[in-house]
């Protein structure tokens, strides 16, 4: 998995340099034990850490880019090579200056790559297709592809997805100035309460892709609202 992963950002020329994989020393592993090259860094949440790191203190430190380079990482897994890390918490995410001290910026080291999912070439694409539906409000895209995956409810799905209730009148979901009420807060919590049972139409059409990438972006998702979303 961690080779496969490496060679996959190897091909993308904006991750390439600042998303790194430990190298793997098959010679020392066994069906037991795993040998990785030894990294120094920080955890990503570790924002005293940051700050004290001698890489801080010389070059100065930009929380956002940090996270947007973890947010384009993982979104580059899920969205194009369909190969996806799906146990991205902060242990598992670290940060380094580039070891190559003329580059002068960070980059991100994932580790541990036991738990990964690889897309099917038809659930990405299905995948790509939904968000892209969401943020153009095409509504009937978005209920063929629930229809597809055995969803029954897909305005209760997205505001599971997207963390906040969905309403195709008000586009509240792609609005950055917008703010959740709490009214609309306990309406979508209401809504979950009474129409559970009818989320899903047939349990075998739920894509197996779609519980570990809900996994990974939750694991962002929290690891951005922590850091204070930057």
């Amino acid at each position: 998995n961690a080779e496969k992963a490496r060679k996959n950002f190897e091909m993308e020329r904006s991750l390439r340099d600042k998303v790194y994989i430990p190298k793997v020393f098959w010679e020392n592993t066994s069906k037991r034990v795993l040998t990785t090259e030894w990294i120094d860094g920080v955890k990503v949440n570790d924002q005293k850490g940051l700050q004290r790191s001698l890489f801080v203190r010389i070059y100065g430190f930009q929380l956002n880019d940090v996270m947007q380079t973890v947010v384009n990482a993982f979104a580059s897994q899920i969205f194009s090579s369909g190969f996806v890390h799906a146990d991205p918490h902060p242990g598992n995410v670290f940060v380094r200056p580039h070891p190559n001290k003329s580059k002068r910026h960070h980059q991100i080291v994932l580790l541990d790559h036991g738990l990964y999912v690889e897309e099917s070439e038809m659930f990405r694409h299905q995948y790509c297709l939904f968000w892209k539906a969401l943020f153009l409000m095409d509504n009937e895209t978005i209920n063929q592809i629930c229809k597809d995956w055995g969803i029954a409810e897909s305005e209760l799905f997205i505001s599971s997805q997207i963390m906040k209730p969905y309403n195709p009148q008000t586009a509240l979901h792609i609005s950055s100035t917008q703010t959740v009420s709490l009214k609309d807060t306990y309406e979508m919590q209401m809504a979950v309460k009474d129409r559970i049972k009818q989320f899903l139409t047939d349990t075998e059409l739920i894509p197996r892709e779609l519980i570990f990438i809900g996994r990974n972006m939750n694991i962002v998702r929290s690891l951005n609202r922590e850091l204070g979303s930057p």
